[in-house]
């Protein structure tokens, strides 16, 4: 069982960096290790939209959908200790630098939000809680590319000389942020209107984070924490807007 014990540790390390939970005292983390750990980062997307997508039927039990939809997004940012709205507070504030008297961190924030909320509250209510599962998971994969061809060496300020994610570890990411899209998309029982909706909405992500990753890497921006999770809000966002369009 010892190969299991590495894996495990990094699962708790990257569940410490992008969620609300500690890890044991036992789990040492290095910047190698939190290089190693970005592997997960779509298994913490994943858990993070079970937690909301669970939170929601709660809520929507007792209490009007669109308030639902709303203490479910607040629900994710509980469990992720809205590590990712602050990343994309602090990259608009790095974007729009020297602007007299404006807060862009504080309108993209709030931007992004009355999207996520606007688009999840137009759907079916049997598909909100699969859209968060769905959304948290893929946008987190939609963004690790861009670790592989954008300034290796600077993400977490890690300064070895391997790559930040190899070929493996992105296959590890590709499996968590793929899961629940391809079983949506490959279940019988799906509505066949809703297959169109999520190929456009992950298609979106992953052009809306290609773009926002090009603009940053043009605009010499370094890589970090933030600009991940800026350009994982992006996609996020994007994946639901994709869920309302329906294809003719």
């Amino acid at each position: 069982m010892g190969f299991l014990v590495e894996p495990y540790r990094l699962f708790l390390i990257a569940l410490q960096r992008y969620g609300c939970i500690h890890a044991p005292l036992w789990v040492n983390e290095s910047s190698a290790d939190a290089r190693a750990a970005i592997r997960y980062f779509p298994l913490v997307g994943l858990l993070t939209g079970l937690f909301s997508g669970i939170v929601y039927i709660t809520v929507a039990h007792w209490l009007p959908p669109a308030v639902a939809v709303v203490i479910a997004i607040l629900s994710g940012q509980f469990f992720t200790r809205a590590v990712h709205e602050r990343g994309l507070s602090t990259t608009a504030n790095d974007w729009f630098a020297g602007a007299p008297d404006f807060s862009a961190g504080t309108v993209a924030v709030c931007m992004v939000l009355l999207l996520k909320f606007s688009a999840l509250a137009y759907l079916q209510n049997e598909w909100i809680v699969f859209a968060l599962i769905c959304g948290h998971a893929f946008s987190r994969l939609a963004a690790l590319p861009l670790v592989v061809v954008w300034d290796k060496d600077s993400l977490l300020q890690a300064q070895a000389e391997q790559p930040c994610i190899g070929p493996g570890e992105f296959l590890t990411a590709a499996f968590y942020g793929l899961l629940p899209l391809v079983l949506m998309v490959t279940n019988r029982h799906l509505e066949p209107q809703m297959r169109g909706p999520l190929l456009i909405g992950a298609g979106a992500a992953l052009a809306v984070a290609a773009l926002l990753g090009f603009v940053m890497y043009r605009r010499s921006m370094q890589m970090s924490d933030a600009k991940l999770s800026a350009i994982q809000q992006g996609a996020e966002v994007v994946f639901y807007l994709g869920l309302l369009i329906s294809p003719h």
